[in-house]
């Protein structure tokens, strides 16, 4: 996720990038370290929004809640 993002800010010869989508969820990546990549690219301020699309709402919901019982992500 790093280096595609990286690699679409230097395609796109920009700092930032609006909103970021996934599209589809990667199974094999837990949950927690796809949370913390995403809010690493936020943080960073590579990335204004993040939205994901085509997952199941039990996984967005997990996610969310792990993120806020983390107090460190705020997605």
């Amino acid at each position: 996720m790093m280096r595609s993002v990286e690699e679409s800010l230097k395609r796109l010869q920009t700092d930032f990038i609006d909103v970021l989508y996934l599209h589809i969820w990667d199974d094999l990546t837990p949950i927690d370290e796809v949370m913390r990549g995403l809010d690493d690219l936020v943080r960073m301020g590579k990335v204004n929004y993040v939205a994901i699309s085509d997952t199941p709402a039990w996984i967005i919901s997990k996610g969310q809640t792990m993120a806020e019982l983390m107090g460190e992500i705020n997605l």
